[in-house]
């Protein structure tokens, strides 16, 4: 059977030049290769596969580049405190600092905000959604870390967040991380959602009873004696980030 692939716009043509092989083993891509369009004594209505050849990565992202190009990925200088990042991920580091939260809890006095001392912090965003955790050191993170829980209400276990009515961002560069630290940061913290004792912090009274005494300025300085060990390293948890999403 003859075979001839070709497409027009109106104004120019095209017609096949090349074919792309993936090979799996079991659900993961491990091999592509490259294979130039040839035709039988040169008749174009006689095409086949030829030789592959394996594709590089810098052939990969041209080809992103031109079917794709909001997907390829840029040169450009990274943030120090952006991790890790692609066009479907984004990892960094926030290190201790003072920032205004706000609350909507009657625990709280209903809807009050203050200025809080922080812990360092890890976001992550993928394809299955947005986490936090917290570190216990005010070091940058390396794939070796430990994390520790998000003490922050309205995050699940497992570091989740519960966005609610957020306006989530999207990432669309290295820089994205900025507008996910502003939606977290301006939005309304308004309810616990890990309820077991001491599974969230470990602080007499539990965390309605911290968070109270660092909006009143009771405690000025965030007790990082209070956070509660994640279980998983940085590195751990971004090689498993998305994992069930892409298989």
């Amino acid at each position: 059977m003859a075979i001839a692939v070709s497409c027009s716009d109106g104004s120019s043509s095209a017609e096949l030049a090349a074919a792309i092989l993936l090979y799996k083993d079991g659900r993961k891509v491990n091999f592509v290769s490259v294979h130039d369009i040839e035709y039988i004594n040169g008749e174009k209505s006689q095409p086949y596969i030829g030789v592959g050849r394996p594709a590089s990565k810098s052939a990969l992202n041209e080809l992103v580049k031109d079917l794709v190009p909001s997907l390829a990925q840029k040169r450009t200088v990274t943030p120090a405190n952006v991790l890790s990042h692609d066009f479907e991920h984004l990892a960094w580091y926030v290190p201790p600092s003072k920032r205004q939260l706000w609350f909507k809890n009657e625990k709280f006095g209903g809807e009050v905000n203050a200025m809080i001392d922080l812990p360092g912090l890890v976001f992550f965003v993928g394809l299955s959604g947005w986490y936090v955790f917290a570190l216990n050191s005010k070091e940058r993170p390396t794939a070796e870390t430990e994390l520790m829980v998000s003490p922050f209400l309205n995050v699940w276990g497992g570091g989740k967040i519960c966005t609610g009515n957020i306006d989530v961002p999207k990432i669309k560069d290295v820089n994205s991380y900025l507008a996910f630290e502003e939606a977290f940061f301006r939005s309304y913290f308004t309810h616990i959602n890990i309820h077991e004792k001491d599974r969230l912090v470990k602080f007499t009274g539990g965390p309605y009873r911290l968070w109270s005494k660092l909006i009143k300025g009771q405690l000025k300085k965030f007790p990082v004696k209070a956070l509660v060990p994640a279980g998983v390293t940085v590195g751990d948890f971004l090689s498993n980030l998305d994992k069930n999403r892409r298989d």
